[in-house]
């Protein structure tokens, strides 16, 4: 066991890929066995690599923990931590084995942070509300849309299900 170690269950489902209940995970088998956000606009440095594509994964997305307090006018957060992690079907991302969830190292037990989702095919998302930084923690994004931080981060793509919207930062 890492000391000072943050297990993340996170949910999400993209616009582009939610096929009625779940994400389809066709592509899978074409998915890069390492991290593909080393590339504008991430430059994420991150050394992530799966020794398998999981079956039932999606995508890779990045998982940022900010600190700080968000703001509709000003930038208020600032990038604690960041990890690259498989997205399931099922919405859930994980880490590379395909089960556990993202591990942080870097947090400050009992602070509050936000989550933020990055998917290079879909607009980022960030958490509506906080996390405690403790060794468990949860948020799931799919159920309301006041689970993204400002009223346009969610697109309801069923009654009662919310998903990142398809697009790119241009």
């Amino acid at each position: 066991v890492v000391e000072n170690e943050f297990m993340l269950s996170v949910k999400v489902f993209l616009e582009g890929a939610y096929d009625g209940g779940a994400m389809n995970a066709n592509i899978g088998p074409l998915l890069p066995l390492q991290q593909p956000y080393h590339v504008e606009p991430y430059f994420y440095e991150g050394e992530e690599t799966a020794a398998n594509i999981p079956m039932n994964a999606v995508d890779w997305v990045l998982v940022e923990m900010r600190s700080g307090i968000p703001s509709l006018s000003s930038v208020n957060t600032t990038v604690v931590e960041t990890k690259a992690g498989f997205l399931l079907e099922n919405g859930d991302i994980v880490s590379m084995d395909g089960i556990s969830n993202l591990s942080f190292e870097n947090l400050v037990d009992g602070e509050n942070y936000h989550i933020c989702v990055r998917h290079r095919n879909h607009l980022d998302i960030l958490s509506g509300f906080p996390v405690t930084a403790s060794e468990e923690m949860n948020y799931d994004f799919t159920f309301a849309s006041n689970r993204a931080f400002g009223t346009e981060q969610l697109k309801e793509i069923e009654p009662g299900i919310f998903a990142l919207y398809a697009g790119d930062y241009s």
